[in-house]
């Protein structure tokens, strides 16, 4: 018999990618366990170039991850939270400054935070994005004093300095759509190595310093956090579809076995131990034996390319002494034998694979590849997120408002 959603906690995570979509299914205990009922995926139909590119085929592949992720864990669901890849979305800095209405000055309030916040949330967004998340790096009281929490502080003027993580209005309409047309409804919309974030960080990770690292299909997400706050997001046009593209070409294979042997033989690192071991790989009706050096050797460049790229971020902005917890990984990519203790050792940091705290795997290899999932179905807010579809602020804004309205004529008429 199916349980029933409205007599537990249950909650559902849908992690978007270009290569596959991912599902978790996780109960709350009135303890505050968290119990996994279930994960699925399912290769992803209906995206090109990061839009929405056949609506149809794309819900029929929400459905069947969804319907799949039901039926193995017997649970009826409805509601999803929604997170999107790094290609999806832009990362840009905002500030904004205001003055408090006494001119002696007043207690800083949480509307008063409120407010800062969504001056610089309408001052960095455009048109056509939709604002993710808006995530204060520090307020700036009167202009020479910084506070990570300035409520309850005395001031005349408050400024804030945040990131803006935003995607396009279109592709997160269509997504939706899509959804719905599955016949789900859509909670909120996060960026999903953030949500990731939320579930494998621990609150000292993120305030000793600590890099987490999403190695992705096509792009690898590093993140920075210190002092609880996140400082820097980075991409690197590097990920785990070079590696399998890398070995069909230099191999003569079709990507889909080469994405095989990736998973089964690849490794990142030269190693006597597989020098002169040997694999058949079938070409038509024959079988071919090929050393798995070979396999390496067809990886190395990118290999080296995605270590260096790691590597110059952490010098060029000067945050090495600060990563006092070392680098968590993600991503499917980051199972790549040999991968993370190689960028452990260029870069001198401990390195480890992440996973959702307070959630027990039966296989550890799923806490990397659900992470996002997993964290998605927590639901990460927190005071410094502002999800789509949610108003940071409790009461109406009447700018904010006529911009939404704006928008929603300009998106109707063109």
């Amino acid at each position: 018999m199916l349980k029933d959603l409205f007599k537990e906690k249950v909650f559902c995570g849908l992690d978007i990618g270009t290569k596959a979509i991912k599902a978790a299914l996780i109960k709350i205990e009135p303890s505050n366990q968290k119990e996994v009922l279930g994960f699925s995926d399912h290769k992803t139909f209906g995206i090109r170039d990061s839009s929405v590119s056949d609506l149809s085929e794309f819900s029929d592949c929400v459905h069947s991850v969804l319907d799949d992720l039901s039926k193995k864990s017997k649970t009826r669901f409805k509601l999803i939270n929604l997170g999107i890849g790094c290609e999806h979305i832009q990362v840009r800095k905002a500030t904004s400054v205001m003055p408090l209405l006494d001119k002696q000055g007043k207690i800083i309030s949480s509307r008063d935070v409120q407010d800062v916040n969504e001056n610089a949330h309408l001052i960095g967004v455009k048109l056509e994005e939709e604002v993710l998340h808006t995530l204060p790096e520090y307020y700036l009281i009167n202009d020479d004093n910084i506070a990570v929490n300035p409520i309850g502080l005395h001031a005349k003027k408050l400024g804030v300095s945040c990131l803006l993580v935003v995607a396009k209005v279109n592709f997160l309409r269509n997504i939706s759509r899509a959804v719905n047309q599955a016949g789900y409804e859509v909670g909120k919309i996060y960026f999903n190595s953030f949500a990731a974030g939320e579930a494998v960080l621990s609150a000292e990770d993120k305030k000793a310093g600590c890099l987490l690292i999403d190695i992705g299909s096509k792009i690898t997400t590093v993140m920075f956090y210190k002092d609880g706050v996140l400082k820097h997001l980075h991409k690197i046009d590097k990920g785990g579809n070079a590696f399998t593209e890398d070995i069909a070409e230099k191999l003569a294979l079709n990507l889909e076995l080469a994405e095989e042997i990736k998973k089964t033989y690849a490794i990142a690192s030269s190693s006597e131990k597989y020098n002169e071991e040997e694999i058949l790989i079938k070409r038509e009706n024959n079988y071919f034996p090929i050393k798995r050096e070979l396999i390496y050797r067809s990886i190395e460049g990118e290999i080296i390319a995605l270590v260096s790229g790691i590597k110059e971020f952490i010098l060029e902005s000067g945050i090495l002494s600060e990563i006092a917890n070392g680098i968590v990984f993600i991503g499917g990519g980051s199972l790549l034998p040999g991968l993370i203790e190689k960028i452990g050792a260029e870069t001198k940091l401990q390195v480890r694979l992440g996973k959702a705290l307070g959630v027990t795997y039966k296989n550890p290899y799923r806490g990397p590849l659900y992470s996002a999932s997993i964290g998605l179905a927590f639901g990460p807010i927190s005071r410094s997120t502002a999800p789509a579809n949610i108003s940071s602020s409790s009461r109406p804004n009447i700018f904010l408002q006529a911009v939404n309205k704006v928008k929603d004529l300009y998106f109707e008429y063109f």
